[in-house]
């Protein structure tokens, strides 16, 4: 089943039209119509990632498993045409792409939220660096010094 059935059969499961299909995942609506009219050929990682997200009952190898050909065989000899189905599915470069786009993602979201930790790392030892000066401070004028303005003991 190529991208744009696959689309056309969820939608149909699902009972929605492609401007919810797309608010529900969270993608531009142009997307979805790209699949829908045939411009983008298959579905992305990140978008297969995205429909699983809300839609788990299609499984990621699902959607991003290529469409199954079908080839016409003209055998000669006067037998008639047969069609001879060609299981590629699941086509292993596209799934393995298919994957990788989404653990791509997974790291690139990983990264961000790295970056924030170690910001908000840096956030708490500069707070807890005041807290202890503070305390410093509070201890010195408890025993009877007297801390000045430029932080030195008399």
């Amino acid at each position: 089943m190529n991208a744009m059935r696959k689309i056309e059969k969820m939608m149909d499961e699902l009972g929605i039209k492609a401007p919810t299909f797309a608010k529900n995942v969270k993608v531009g609506y142009q997307q979805i119509f790209d699949i829908q009219s045939g411009r983008v050929k298959s579905i992305s990682g990140n978008l297969a990632q995205k429909i699983n997200k809300v839609y788990p009952q299609y499984t990621l190898e699902w959607l991003l498993s290529p469409p199954v050909k079908k080839e016409k065989k003209i055998v000669k000899q006067g037998v008639q045409n047969t069609n001879r189905t060609i299981d590629n599915s699941p086509n292993e470069d596209a799934l393995k792409k298919g994957q990788l786009d989404i653990l791509l993602s997974l790291y690139e979201n990983l990264l961000k939220e790295n970056a924030k930790l170690n910001n908000r790392i840096g956030e708490l030892e500069n707070e807890l660096k005041r807290v202890n000066e503070e305390q410093q401070t509070r201890g010195l004028m408890g025993k009877g010094k007297i801390v000045r303005k430029m932080g030195s003991v008399a």
